[in-house]
Protein backbone atom coordinates (compact mmCIF):
# COMPACT_ATOMS: atom_id res chain seq x y z
CA UNK A 1 0.00 0.00 0.00
CA UNK A 2 2.48 2.36 0.65
CA UNK A 3 4.18 1.57 -2.88
CA UNK A 4 1.02 2.87 -4.26
CA UNK A 5 0.89 5.81 -2.40
CA UNK A 6 4.08 7.09 -3.39
CA UNK A 7 3.36 6.36 -7.57
CA UNK A 8 0.01 8.76 -6.49
CA UNK A 9 2.28 11.25 -5.27
CA UNK A 10 4.53 11.70 -8.40
CA UNK A 11 2.93 14.34 -10.55
CA UNK A 12 3.45 14.74 -13.96
CA UNK A 13 4.75 17.69 -15.23
CA UNK A 14 3.96 18.99 -18.64
CA UNK A 15 4.09 21.90 -20.21
CA UNK A 16 1.33 23.11 -22.43
CA UNK A 17 2.76 25.03 -25.59
CA UNK A 18 -0.48 25.27 -27.11
CA UNK A 19 -0.83 28.88 -26.23
CA UNK A 20 2.32 29.45 -27.04
CA UNK A 21 2.66 28.39 -30.41
CA UNK A 22 -0.64 29.91 -31.03
CA UNK A 23 1.12 33.68 -29.92
CA UNK A 24 3.86 33.11 -32.24
CA UNK A 25 1.91 32.07 -34.92
CA UNK A 26 -0.18 35.00 -34.42
CA UNK A 27 3.07 37.23 -34.31
CA UNK A 28 4.12 35.51 -37.50
CA UNK A 29 1.29 36.98 -39.14
CA UNK A 30 1.13 40.12 -37.65
CA UNK A 31 5.19 41.00 -39.19
CA UNK A 32 4.15 38.86 -42.77
CA UNK A 33 1.30 41.29 -43.21
CA UNK A 34 3.33 44.74 -42.06
CA UNK A 35 6.75 44.31 -43.51
CA UNK A 36 5.65 45.00 -46.94
CA UNK A 37 3.91 47.88 -46.19
CA UNK A 38 6.65 49.05 -44.23
CA UNK A 39 9.08 48.98 -47.04
CA UNK A 40 6.88 50.35 -49.50
CA UNK A 41 8.00 53.93 -50.78
CA UNK A 42 5.96 56.92 -49.35
CA UNK A 43 4.71 58.20 -52.85
CA UNK A 44 3.38 55.63 -55.37
CA UNK A 45 4.29 57.30 -58.82
CA UNK A 46 4.68 55.28 -62.48
CA UNK A 47 7.70 57.16 -63.92
CA UNK A 48 8.36 57.46 -67.61
CA UNK A 49 10.75 54.79 -69.35
CA UNK A 50 14.15 55.07 -70.97
CA UNK A 51 16.71 53.44 -72.43
CA UNK A 52 19.73 54.69 -70.40
CA UNK A 53 20.01 54.74 -66.86
CA UNK A 54 22.55 56.74 -64.07
CA UNK A 55 23.88 56.28 -61.08
CA UNK A 56 21.77 57.73 -58.05
CA UNK A 57 23.51 60.04 -55.89
CA UNK A 58 23.03 61.29 -52.32
CA UNK A 59 23.50 65.25 -52.58
CA UNK A 60 21.02 65.92 -54.44
CA UNK A 61 17.42 67.20 -54.21
CA UNK A 62 14.43 64.77 -55.00
CA UNK A 63 10.70 66.65 -56.07
CA UNK A 64 8.19 63.90 -56.58
CA UNK A 65 5.20 65.16 -58.23
CA UNK A 66 2.12 62.73 -58.25
CA UNK A 67 -0.79 61.76 -59.99
CA UNK A 68 -2.79 64.61 -58.29
CA UNK A 69 -0.42 67.33 -59.01
CA UNK A 70 1.14 67.29 -55.04
CA UNK A 71 4.20 68.31 -54.88
CA UNK A 72 6.89 66.02 -52.45
CA UNK A 73 10.20 67.39 -51.52
CA UNK A 74 12.57 64.98 -50.00
CA UNK A 75 9.55 62.71 -48.69
CA UNK A 76 7.28 66.21 -47.41
CA UNK A 77 4.50 67.58 -49.25
CA UNK A 78 4.86 71.28 -49.77
CA UNK A 79 2.74 73.84 -51.67
CA UNK A 80 3.63 75.02 -55.41
CA UNK A 81 4.56 78.12 -54.15
CA UNK A 82 6.79 77.58 -51.31
CA UNK A 83 9.01 75.24 -53.87
CA UNK A 84 11.54 78.26 -54.31
CA UNK A 85 12.44 78.85 -50.95
CA UNK A 86 12.74 75.10 -50.19
CA UNK A 87 14.61 74.00 -53.25
CA UNK A 88 17.34 77.14 -52.53
CA UNK A 89 17.60 76.12 -48.76
CA UNK A 90 18.66 72.62 -50.64
CA UNK A 91 20.62 73.80 -52.75
CA UNK A 92 22.50 75.95 -50.41
CA UNK A 93 24.00 72.59 -49.14
CA UNK A 94 24.66 70.32 -52.04
CA UNK A 95 27.70 71.18 -54.27
CA UNK A 96 26.36 70.08 -57.57
CA UNK A 97 23.08 71.85 -57.41
CA UNK A 98 21.44 68.96 -59.15
CA UNK A 99 17.61 68.47 -59.09
CA UNK A 100 16.09 64.66 -60.24
CA UNK A 101 12.30 65.31 -60.69
CA UNK A 102 10.63 62.09 -60.62
CA UNK A 103 6.90 62.69 -61.96
CA UNK A 104 4.38 60.28 -62.86
CA UNK A 105 3.80 59.90 -66.50
CA UNK A 106 0.33 61.06 -66.14
CA UNK A 107 1.25 64.47 -64.81
CA UNK A 108 0.21 67.34 -66.76
CA UNK A 109 2.58 69.47 -68.64
CA UNK A 110 1.49 72.50 -67.35
CA UNK A 111 2.64 71.36 -63.77
CA UNK A 112 5.84 69.96 -65.06
CA UNK A 113 6.69 73.25 -66.39
CA UNK A 114 5.94 75.22 -63.47
CA UNK A 115 8.00 72.85 -61.04
CA UNK A 116 10.85 72.99 -63.93
CA UNK A 117 10.95 76.83 -63.98
CA UNK A 118 10.73 77.02 -60.42
CA UNK A 119 13.68 74.80 -59.75
CA UNK A 120 15.31 76.76 -61.87
CA UNK A 121 15.03 79.70 -60.97
CA UNK A 122 15.74 78.52 -57.50
CA UNK A 123 19.31 77.81 -58.66
CA UNK A 124 19.50 74.25 -59.54
CA UNK A 125 22.22 74.13 -62.47
CA UNK A 126 21.30 70.25 -63.79
CA UNK A 127 17.79 69.12 -63.70
CA UNK A 128 17.64 65.08 -64.10
CA UNK A 129 14.03 63.14 -65.09
CA UNK A 130 14.13 60.05 -63.14
CA UNK A 131 12.90 57.45 -65.56
CA UNK A 132 12.36 53.68 -65.42
CA UNK A 133 14.51 51.79 -67.26
CA UNK A 134 12.74 50.27 -70.45
CA UNK A 135 12.95 45.82 -70.39
CA UNK A 136 14.70 44.80 -73.17
CA UNK A 137 12.27 41.76 -74.98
Amino acid sequence: MSKKKANDLKTIAEINVTPLVDVSLVLVIIFMVTVPMLLKPMEQVMLPQAVTALEERKDVVFITITTDARVVLDRKTIALDDLSGEVKSRLALSSEKVVIIRADQSVRYAVLKKVVTTTKDAGAKKIVFATDLKKKR
